[in-house]
């Protein structure tokens, strides 16, 4: 910490924490609550760019527990969320039960439930590879695995779950077209080729599992590709699922894939204006598509972090 700041500690509503700034006088003014000092080494010359400064770093560190009335919620303040309860045109009891119950991650928790995620699926591979399942010429190991996703939230999924999981970039292909030339893998702005007979398994990444159709229609469309690369029957790549959390419920599409991977299920099942687990899912990109998760896109729809619509 600077030396120009001195902190105190002061308990309001068990969270806040106020920052004073030195006044060259002997005294001290406070600067912001609910505000973390600038980590960087800046010399502080100006009250007033000192405030701005730590506005600006708010606003980039803004999801963190604010609440603490509703510890499970990410980013918003009890405020804010009593006012989107008072303001909710429906049943203002089951809105708070509804609040009660999302489950909201941060970037740690994505690599927590993606190295959780990954540990299921190796385990499971190896028990089947170690079980003579596998043919000798298409054998189980990462470095033959690669993980593909769709646009959105699987993206920012992708990032972490490499990153955590320590897998090499030849494991992250962009798409799986061949070159008009040759049978290659079409892996745009990767520093080397990758023949599809390298690639034994196909992982497909995605953010959550609710519904089972976006898992249905992604089956599908890696079938067909994997048909047009023409690879020889023992040497053809093994399909698989791998969403960060999901619906145990849910049955939709599962047996179609070798392996069907949830690092985290949870029960969205409720009873009236009870959960019986869970009611939503919240990223700190993302906030899923869907019936189940429209209050909580409603109740984030003024966090400018999420680029996509939350307002219905």
């Amino acid at each position: 910490m600077s030396k120009r700041y001195k902190r105190t500690i002061t308990t309001v509503r068990g969270h806040n924490r106020t920052y004073w700034l030195r006044d060259g006088k002997g005294g001290y003014h406070p600067v912001k609550k609910w505000i973390k000092p600038h980590p960087r080494k800046v010399k502080v010359r100006d009250y007033t760019y000192a405030i701005r400064m730590l506005e600006n770093q708010r606003k980039e560190d803004d999801w963190s527990h604010l609440s603490g009335d509703y510890p499970n919620i990410l980013g918003l303040t009890d405020e804010e969320i009593d006012a989107f309860i008072k303001n909710y045109q429906g049943d203002k009891a089951e809105a708070r039960q509804y609040i009660k119950h999302i489950k909201t991650y941060n970037q740690e928790d994505i690599r927590d439930v993606s190295k959780k995620a990954f540990k299921k699926f190796d385990t499971r591979m190896r028990k089947k590879y170690l079980s003579g399942e596998f043919s000798d010429k298409n054998p189980y190991h990462k470095d033959t695995t690669i993980f593909i996703t769709s646009p959105r939230g699987g993206f920012n999924i992708l990032s972490d779950f490499g990153y955590a999981n320590r897998l090499d970039k030849k494991s992250f292909p962009y798409d799986l077209e061949k070159y008009p030339s040759e049978e290659t893998l079409k892996a745009e702005s990767l520093p080397y080729g990758y023949s599809i007979s390298d690639v034994n398994d196909i992982v497909f990444i995605d953010d959550i599992y609710m519904s089972g159709e976006q898992n249905y229609r992604a089956y599908g469309e890696l079938e067909s590709k994997i048909k047009e690369l023409d690879t020889p029957q023992d040497q053809k790549p093994r399909l698989h699922y791998m969403a960060m959390a999901g619906n145990k419920l849910t049955t939709q599409g599962k047996a179609k894939w070798d392996t069907f991977t949830v690092g985290e299920e949870y029960n969205f099942r409720r009873d009236g204006k009870n959960f019986e687990g869970v009611s939503a899912v919240v990223f700190p990109f993302s906030i899923p598509d869907g019936n189940r998760h429209r209050i909580a896109r409603r109740l984030y729809r003024n966090k400018k972090r999420f680029a996509h619509r939350t307002d219905y």
